[in-house]
């Protein structure tokens, strides 16, 4: 006897199956009722299916080397005890001064007057850490303050890597700031949106450093219907947001256009120039954010991250969490970058002119286009004031940068913010795709099945599921993704057909 399966695109004659070869037939499955007519139609679901739910160009894009960069939110590497025992382990580690001394940074300004609002998603601040951070680098006493937007009971704080390497090196850069702690600990996206604007209110920030990544297929896929995961109030404020590291790929909130996403440089081989880190995120914001106005050495249509670099990969920075530990990743250059803009902001208020205001990423445009030398691209990507995915404009010359923008003048660079995310035309795509399945199984001897229907719904999801997979696997995702999206989305565009003749036993 020989059953027809609704849900896959062949019949499956169970005699084979069971072991015994058909008359005259061969092992296998064999398609029954096939029409040739309508692959045109079932071949346009299909890329149509593609074009709506396939990853960014800039899905892990440079994230080739899976690294150990940091820890997840909430936890804490062990260290040595002390600071010379690190510095044996990593003799070429970053303290401040190293990194004072490696690219230029001033002592003055000092960031007095000036507020740092650093977004953390833990409630990892130890005052005792900073304080032997502090005590170790010879730097003054800091002003933080700690802000709840969690909506409810914070969990028991207790230093964590993420937020200690964000707090000691704004402090360390920008040593007379305020910085502000915002613990966004979300237990809801839209009410975790609203708590987050209002801390940000109450602080009242000069520039916002948010080191999270909430990174992969369905991180772009909130993003490609406009739709920010909570993140929104932070258009609001220049902020710098990291891009990602360790094979995370692109993601919110680096992908929206109001924000300056962060990627991250290494030191070179033999250690006397700087290269992209390989575990930085960049690439294109595909169907997901039009290139800003202000982005003109980019030649795509979309957005491209990240906007600007500096320190992410070796020889690390060091910080003390539960010890003395060396750290890697973006989430190093976003402090640095938002603590260079609280100096730049200082010099401005001493020259009577307003702050910076957001965007962050026009005025930083700007500079490229007024004064390239305040940029230096690492080795081997492009020339100064040019753009690429891989270091963005590039890494700063401190003193340069300083100067750059403390000369733009008032109202500068506050130009609109264009809404990211294509909403009415992924709707529009996926009404399409259920149209053309109808259409596809409309003529007489089709039929569409609920098993069919499901199929179709059941494979998109699925090929999400297989996407976010293959991006966790590393160190090349992007083809076997790419190869499992559209199989399963071509099986899934297949599943009316033809009824064939039955047959008896």
């Amino acid at each position: 006897m020989r059953l027809e399966d609704e849900v896959e695109c062949h019949t499956v004659d169970f005699a084979r199956v069971a072991g015994t070869p058909a008359p005259g037939g061969e092992w296998g499955l064999e398609v029954v009722g096939a029409r040739p007519g309508r692959w045109g139609v079932r071949v346009l679901l299909v890329l149509l299916a593609v074009v709506a739910l396939l990853p960014p160009s800039g899905f892990d894009f440079s994230n080739r080397v899976p690294v150990h960069a940091g820890s997840p939110p909430g936890t804490a590497v062990p260290g040595p005890p002390t600071l010379a025992a690190l510095l044996r382990i990593f003799p070429t580690a970053m303290t401040p001064s190293r990194f004072r001394a490696a690219f230029g940074m001033p002592s003055q300004p000092d960031g007095a007057g000036q507020r740092i609002a650093l977004v953390e998603v833990e409630n990892g601040f130890d005052p005792a850490a900073l304080a032997k951070f502090d005590k170790a680098f010879g730097l003054p006493p800091a002003h933080v303050q700690v802000i709840d937007a969690s909506g409810g009971p914070l969990p028991k704080a207790h230093a964590a890597d993420e937020t200690m390497l964000d707090v000691e090196w704004a402090h360390a850069l920008a040593p007379a700031a305020t910085l502000g702690v915002i613990v966004w600990v979300v237990p809801g996206i839209q009410t975790g949106e609203a708590w987050l604007a209002t801390a940000l209110r109450s602080f009242r920030p000069t520039v916002v450093s948010v080191s999270a990544v909430a990174a992969g297929p369905w991180a772009v896929a909130a993003a490609r219907i406009g739709f920010s995961m909570g993140w929104a109030p932070i258009n609001g404020y220049p902020t710098f947001v990291s891009t990602g590291d360790g094979g995370q790929g692109l993601g919110l909130p680096s992908l929206m256009p109001g924000v300056a996403a962060v990627g991250g440089v290494a030191r070179g081989p033999g250690g006397t120039s700087w290269v992209p880190w390989t575990a930085s995120g960049g690439g294109y914001a595909d169907w997901v954010a039009n290139r800003p106005a202000w982005q003109s050495p980019n030649s795509s249509r979309w957005r491209g991250v990240p906007d600007v670099s500096w320190l992410a990969g070796a020889p690390g920075l060091v910080s003390y969490v539960d010890g003395w530990i060396d750290l890697e990743g973006t989430s190093a250059a976003t402090p640095e970058w938002a603590a260079l803009w609280a100096l730049a902001d200082q010099l401005r208020s001493q020259r009577g002119l307003p702050p910076l205001a957001a965007p962050a990423p026009a005025a930083l445009y700007a500079v490229a286009r007024r004064d390239p030398a305040a940029f230096v691209q690492p080795a081997g990507v492009g020339a100064p004031g040019t753009w690429n995915p891989r270091s963005g404009l590039g890494i700063p010359q401190p003193r340069v940068m300083l100067s750059a923008l403390a000369a733009l003048p008032a109202g500068c660079c506050r130009e609109p913010v264009a809404p990211f995310g294509y909403l009415p035309e992924m709707a529009a795509l996926v009404l399409a795709g259920v149209a053309l399945y109808i259409l596809g199984a409309g003529s007489p001897g089709w039929r569409v099945t609920v098993a069919g229907a499901a199929a179709w719904v059941i494979g998109l999801v699925a090929t999400g599921a297989a996407a976010y997979l293959q991006s966790a696997a590393g160190p090349h995702p992007d083809l076997p993704a790419i190869v499992l999206f559209v199989v399963a989305a071509a099986c899934a565009a297949l599943p009316a057909r033809e009824r064939g003749p039955a047959s008896g036993a």
